[in-house]
């Protein structure tokens, strides 16, 4: 049945909707691609963080503090200076969805591309070194959907803070690891509802002759992601032309700290759980470098090397 559902949605999607939807953005805005990051005590990981995605082309972070108590504004600052950072802080916990709809409301009109990604997930190009070389390719489609390439503690018992976190960790899982990501979506379409799916499927409303009607993310393989998840091409990983690599556990040491706290969305914590854990730890059966292309130039970034 869910393949029959699939098969009509794709054609209705594939043919009548293109006659009408799709059309190449007049990039007339500020920015070209942003992001929001919301983040809660990460002054460990916000240079490597801030720095990748200036390197691969990222015009403009828009970073939500949530309450952080350490070194953020220290590590935040020069980038605000430079004009590349906004800060914006969000007292309210557990409301990181509605952090996401005050940055697109307060900010849409600011950037042509807009993508929700967390502190612990980095935009892959796989061939591409620049992003807006890679947007192109999409930028007829109103949402593109980025699958999670899934990494985990490689076995490590301590974080290694002389190491890059996209250096020092590798071990992952096969392929594209879960068939979810996060979507980098064109900001002159609203988003469609505002709730945990949006977080990871941003669908949107396009009009069509005063009728709203819901459109729902294309996938890298350019295909819509129709039906929950159903359809994702998860067989294809080789042929991807991105990846979102989610760092979501790091070290033990690190997840360990997670798993005592709440965090930006959870009110009850998951991952006080062993076996949420174990769910995706010991699916860890392979290794990927396709970042490590970046590695270099990002030593060079952060250390300042000419």
């Amino acid at each position: 049945m869910k393949k029959i559902i699939y098969c009509i949605e794709s054609v209705l999607y594939n043919t009548v909707f293109r006659l009408f939807l799709w059309k190449k953005p007049k990039y007339k805005k500020k920015y070209r691609i942003s992001l929001c990051g919301m983040f809660k005590n990460e002054g460990l990981f916000l240079k490597e963080w801030v720095e990748y995605y200036i390197m691969i082309g990222v015009d403009h972070l828009y970073m939500y503090n949530n309450n952080s108590d350490d070194n953020y504004l220290e590590i935040l600052q020069p980038y605000i200076d430079e004009g590349f950072v906004t800060l914006v802080d969000w007292t309210e916990n557990h409301a990181q969805i509605e952090g996401y709809k005050n940055c697109f409301d307060r900010f849409r009109n600011e950037t042509q591309w807009l993508a929700f990604i967390d502190l612990d997930e980095f935009i892959v190009p796989r061939k591409d070194n620049d992003i807006n070389e890679w947007i192109k390719r999409y930028e007829r489609y109103p949402s593109v959907l980025l699958y999670w390439k899934m990494f985990g503690t490689g076995g490590k018992m301590k974080h290694d803070a002389n190491q890059l976190v996209i250096e020092q960790y590798y071990i992952c899982q096969k392929g594209f690891g879960h068939n979810v990501g996060k979507c980098i979506f064109n900001t002159d379409y609203e988003i469609a509802y505002y709730n945990e799916i949006t977080h990871h499927y941003t669908c949107v409303y396009y009009n069509l002759l005063g009728i709203r009607i819901r459109v729902v993310p294309i996938n890298v393989f350019k295909r819509f992601v129709i039906s929950g998840f159903y359809y994702t091409c998860l067989d294809r990983y080789e042929q991807a032309s991105i990846q979102l690599n989610h760092y979501w556990s790091k070290a033990w040491s690190l997840y360990e700290q997670k798993r005592q706290r709440t965090d930006v969305f959870w009110n009850v914590n998951p991952k006080k759980d062993l076996n949420y854990f174990y769910s995706d730890e010991c699916l860890n059966c392979s290794s990927d470098f396709t970042i490590f292309r970046f590695v270099m130039k990002l030593k060079h970034r952060i250390f300042n090397i000419q």
